[in-house]
C-alpha cells in the first residue's frame, strides 16, 4: 500500500496551532493578526517532519493563477509554426511560466474540445497559433469565457483580437520587387490552400496582375502534383524564370522537383520562399526568402497576453503587423 497522505489538520496538530493559521501560512495570506516568524518556522518544520506536500493545483485555484499558458497550434508538421512555438515557449518560460500545447490538426471539433479544456481555471491565458475566421464556431466558444487570449499568425480579417502577425502584403511586395529588380518578368507562384497562407495567392495576383494562370499552382497537395506542375513548366515554350512560394517548405520541395525535371536553381529557375525557417539557410543551394520576425512576434504576443492577465481586462481591436525582411541567398539570380 502507498504511504498515507499527510493532511493540513495533522500539520496543525503537530505544530500546536490552529488550522486557520496553517492555511494562512501555506497560502501566504495576511490577516488582521500578524503571524510571527517563530510560528511560521514551527509550522514549516512540522510540515517537513510529517512529509506534507502542498497541492499546486489547489493552491493555483485559490490564487486564480496557475502560471500555465495554453497554446493551440493548427499543424505540428509545419516547420514555421514549430519554430514560432519554440519562440513563444522561450518567452513564456523567461517569465517564470510554462505552456501546454493542443494540436488542432485543422479540425474544428478538435479545436473546440481543446479550447473548452483550456478556457478554464487551469490556464491563465491562451495563444492561438491559427487563423480563425468570423464564422468559425470557435469564436462562440471564446466569447463564453473570460480567459485572456491572443491570436498569433492570424490576419486583419480574423474574428479574434488582439492579433500579432507578419505583414504579408509587404512580404509579397519584397519578393516581387526582388525578382523584378533581377530582370524577371515571367513569374509564377506555388501556394497551399490552408489557413494562414492561402491569402498569399491573392497578394501575388495583386502585385503580379499579368501573371499567366498556367504558371500558378494554387494548392500544392502532394509531391506528385508538384512534380507534374514543374514538369509542365519545364516543357512550356516560354516557361517562367522565377517562382514565388507561399512557404519555405513549399519552396524547398519546388527546388527538389525542379532538379528531378532537369532544371537547375537558380540558373534555369529562380525560387523564393516565405518564413525563413532553419532549413532555408541549411539547404543547398540556400534559399532566398522573406523572413518573418519570429522572435519579435512571440515577444509581442506574450506581452499582450500577460497585460490582459495582469489588468484582468480584454484588449479590443488591436492589430500588430510585424515587418518582414528579404533574405537574399543562392536560389535567385539576375537574368542574363
Amino acid at each position: 500500500m502507498g504511504r498515507k497522505k499527510v493532511t493540513i489538520t495533522e500539520v496543525a496538530k503537530e505544530a500546536g496551532v490552529s488550522l486557520a493559521t496553517v492555511s494562512r501560512i501555506f497560502n501566504n495570506k495576511e490577516g488582521k493578526i500578524k503571524i510571527s516568524e517563530t510560528t511560521k518556522q514551527k509550522v514549516l518544520k512540522a510540515a517537513a517532519h510529517l512529509g506534507y506536500q502542498t497541492n499546486p493545483f489547489a493552491a493555483a485555484l485559490r490564487a486564480q493563477k496557475t502560471g500555465i499558458i495554453g497554446i493551440l497550434i493548427r499543424d505540428l508538421k509545419d516547420p514555421f509554426l514549430i519554430q514560432l512555438l519554440k519562440k513563444v515557449q522561450q518567452q513564456v518560460q523567461s517569465r517564470g511560466m510554462d505552456i501546454l500545447i493542443g494540436h488542432t490538426d485543422y479540425e474544428e471539433t478538435t479545436a473546440e474540445r481543446q479550447l473548452n479544456v483550456m478556457m478554464n481555471h487551469w490556464f491563465d491565458g491562451v495563444i492561438l497559433l491559427d487563423y480563425v475566421a468570423a464564422q468559425h464556431p470557435f469564436v462562440d466558444v471564446l466569447k463564453q469565457y473570460q480567459t485572456p487570449y491572443v491570436s498569433l499568425t492570424g490576419d486583419a480579417s480574423s474574428a479574434l483580437w488582439p492579433i500579432v502577425h507578419v505583414d504579408d502584403a509587404v512580404g509579397m511586395q519584397l519578393a516581387v520587387a526582388h525578382l523584378t529588380d533581377l530582370g524577371h518578368k515571367n513569374i509564377g507562384f506555388v501556394g497551399k490552400a490552408v489557413s494562414g497562407v492561402e491569402h498569399r495567392l491573392s497578394l501575388f495576383y495583386q502585385y503580379v496582375p499579368s501573371a499567366n494562370a498556367k504558371f500558378v499552382k494554387e494548392d500544392m497537395n502532394n509531391s506528385d502534383e508538384l512534380y507534374q506542375f514543374i514538369n509542365e513548366l519545364a516543357h512550356h515554350p516560354e516557361p517562367p524564370t522565377a517562382l514565388i512560394c507561399a512557404t519555405d517548405y513549399i519552396a524547398l520541395k519546388v527546388i527538389h522537383c525542379a532538379w528531378q525535371n532537369g532544371l537547375h536553381v537558380p540558373s534555369d529557375l529562380s525560387v523564393i520562399g516565405f518564413d525563413d525557417i532553419t532549413e532555408a539557410s541549411e539547404a543547398h543551394p540556400s534559399l532566398t526568402t522573406i523572413r518573418q520576425p519570429m522572435e519579435k512576434m512571440a515577444e509581442k504576443a506574450v506581452n499582450l497576453l500577460l497585460q490582459q492577465i495582469q489588468d484582468q481586462q480584454e484588449i479590443d481591436q488591436i492589430q500588430y503587423k510585424m515587418a518582414p525582411i528579404l533574405v537574399e541567398r543562392e536560389t535567385t539570380k539576375r537574368m542574363n
